[in-house]
This record gives C-alpha cells, sequence and structure tokens, in this order.
C-alpha cells in the first residue's frame, strides 16, 4: 500500500401522524404564519403540509418526544459559519425526530475549515480553498455517531494537508491519482480511536464488524479565487448516498445524477469505512450560484421526479444568498411528515458582488 497519505506516526410512526392535539402556527411557502389559536407551545420551524407530533408538544413535556441520549451527546443542533474573503458558507446539523423519539444521538456531522498557502517561498503563496465535509452515519451501525464525526474531522485534516503541497490543479489530479490511497488512510484514522473516550466504542476496531462504524462522506473543496471569466472551479468527492447540488437561477441542480426513477437518492449506500473507490468531480460554478452538501435527511426531500418539492422550491428562494444563522438552523428544523431523518446542509455562497 502506498504510504502517500499516511501520517507521521504510523421512520419512527408517531413522527410521522397528523397531530391530534393542540394548533400549531402553519407556514408555508411564501406566505406568513397562520395561527389557529395564541399558544406559546406552537412550533417555530417551518412547517409543510400537517404538522408532525413533534410540533404539537414543547420539548420538555411529559409526552417525552425529545429523550436525552444515555450513551453519547444527543448533538441536537449543531452549526458553524465563516466566511473566506468572498466565500460564505453556513453549516448546520440537527437531530431528527425518529432518534429524539428513541433518545439516540444525532447520526451526521460535518465540518468546515479553510487552508491558506502561507508559505512566503512557494510558488502556490497566498492561494487560498475552503473545504467543506459531511458523513451521515448508517441507521444500522451502533458506532455510527461516533465515526461520522471522525470521518469529517480527518478528511479535513488530509484535505488540507495535500493542498499544502500543490496548487488547486495538482490537488485535484493528486486526489483523484491516489484516491484509494486516501481512502485507506482515512479508513486507518478513523478505525484508530481511544476506546475510553465519552462515545468511543468501548472495544478496539478490530473487535467489532465495520459495518457497526459505517458511514458515508461528501466533501468539496473550493478556491477563493475565481478564474479569469468569474466562475470558480469546486471539487467534489463522493462516497455513499449523501447529495450535492447547485442552486442556479432560482432552482436546485443535483450534482450527481438520482439513483433510482424516482429521482430519490439509494438508501441502500455503500459506506466511505474500506472503501477503495470513490466518485469524484469538477464542477464550474458561477458568481450567482450556489453549492449545497446535504445529508439525504435534506437532500431527498427537495425534488420529486426531477420537479421540486415545496420544501425545494421554498429553501431555493430563502438560500438563494446568505441567510442568518438564527434564520438558517430554522429552515434546516423544517417539519415535514415522513422526514424524520437527522438532516445537515452545508450551503457555500460567492459574495463578489455586493
Amino acid at each position: 500500500m502506498s504510504r502517500r497519505f499516511r501520517s507521521a506516526k504510523a421512520s419512527g410512526p408517531e413522527s410521522s401522524e397528523a397531530s391530534p392535539g393542540p394548533p400549531a402556527v402553519i407556514e408555508v411557502a411564501g406566505g406568513a404564519p397562520i395561527p389557529d389559536e395564541p399558544d406559546d407551545r406552537a412550533v417555530t420551524a417551518r412547517v409543510y403540509g400537517q404538522p408532525t407530533t413533534f410540533g404539537t408538544e414543547p420539548w420538555w413535556s411529559s409526552k417525552g418526544w425529545w429523550k436525552a441520549s444515555a450513551d453519547a451527546e444527543a448533538n441536537d443542533v449543531q452549526a458553524h459559519v465563516g466566511t473566506l474573503g468572498p466565500i460564505a458558507i453556513a453549516g448546520v446539523s440537527v437531530r431528527g425526530n425518529k432518534h429524539r423519539l428513541r433518545g439516540e444521538p444525532n447520526q451526521d456531522s460535518f465540518g468546515v475549515t479553510v487552508h491558506r498557502h502561507d508559505d512566503t517561498e512557494s510558488e502556490h503563496q497566498g492561494e487560498e480553498f475552503a473545504i467543506v465535509a459531511i458523513s451521515d452515519g448508517m441507521g444500522s451501525a451502533e458506532h455510527s455517531h461516533y465515526s461520522a464525526r471522525m470521518v469529517a474531522h480527518h478528511t479535513l485534516v488530509m484535505l488540507r494537508q495535500e493542498g499544502k503541497r500543490h496548487s488547486f490543479p495538482d490537488f485535484i489530479r493528486t486526489i483523484t491519482t491516489y484516491e484509494k490511497e486516501f481512502l485507506q488512510e482515512l479508513t486507518r484514522r478513523t478505525l484508530e480511536y481511544r476506546t475510553h473516550e465519552f462515545e468511543a466504542p468501548g472495544v478496539s476496531s478490530t473487535h467489532l464488524p465495520l459495518d457497526s462504524l459505517q458511514c458515508t462522506l461528501t466533501f468539496a473543496v473550493v478556491p477563493r479565487r475565481p478564474e479569469a471569466d468569474g466562475t470558480r472551479r469546486a471539487f467534489l468527492g463522493f462516497v455513499g448516498d449523501s447529495p450535492a447540488f447547485r442552486l442556479a437561477d432560482g432552482g436546485w441542480q443535483p450534482i450527481e445524477p438520482a439513483k433510482d426513477h424516482e429521482g430519490l437518492w439509494s438508501s441502500s449506500t455503500q459506506g466511505v469505512l474500506g472503501a477503495t473507490a470513490m466518485v469524484t468531480t469538477e464542477l464550474s460554478l458561477g458568481p450567482r450560484d450556489a453549492l449545497l452538501l446535504s445529508s439525504d435527511g435534506v437532500g431527498n426531500f427537495l425534488m420529486f421526479n426531477g420537479a421540486p418539492t415545496l420544501l425545494g422550491h421554498d429553501l431555493a428562494r430563502r438560500w438563494e444568498r446568505p441567510v442568518g444563522l438564527h434564520d438558517y438552523i430554522r429552515d434546516v428544523s423544517f417539519e415535514l411528515q415522513s422526514a424524520d431523518d437527522d438532516r445537515t446542509a452545508a450551503m457555500v455562497w460567492f459574495c463578489d458582488e455586493q
């Protein structure tokens, strides 16, 4: 095995029923909130269609819809916003109703970082990249909430390490040429966890089936500096079914073709741990385009049969340009029948035009 990437040291049914309880505030795309009766217990998330049972009671109610997680941090909300010059990035991960009901942690994770060539003697000095990675744990994988966080973290570290050596075109060439070695090293780092850490499996990975740690990976690397024509050349990698979209001309454009005839990504997905190949693609993004990386808890509900859903139409309108952190968290916390999985969304916008 090549040592190129070696380190210096070796649906819940209750969440999908229409509510029999007190009325909630219902808000539809393009409309204003329509309260049936004032109620300070009403949901604050945007509701598309009928509210779920989770939207009819406060999280602290005796119903116990939101159970605390016993073995890990629940991670009900993880959020990060930041800029790299004219690039704006917002990432949010929200625990889904299915895991709230069971008292299980959010199995999604994401990471955001930037890389700068600070070496004044390098010909690439001054180049900067934004790097975003998301990972979605497999529902049947007992420890995937932990491995998803480790995969997102190690992906950022490894991409930054490789970015130090190359200009952007050479960086892309290296990752695509050595993708097998990249994935092998990513798997090795993820499985070398410390068993005494909170949330980590209590036994070594050598005593666990790989399936109990399996998760997906989608990442994007976007240079700060645009091309001469004003576009940016983004580089994306995929292992598994966590989708990515370009937001252009007011609509979502899947970057990878949908995997079944209904326009949904298949739920039988390949995992990144132990994988030997990934799908990579380069993408030209215009000055007014935006990029979305998501788990299927968001991506599966943006389009149906090639057309935008009500949620997809509304989020395309709302996310055309950067939004505030609180609004973004609220948007990702949408209420929709059958959408009870964890949901993660990381948006990249370009703000060259003020």
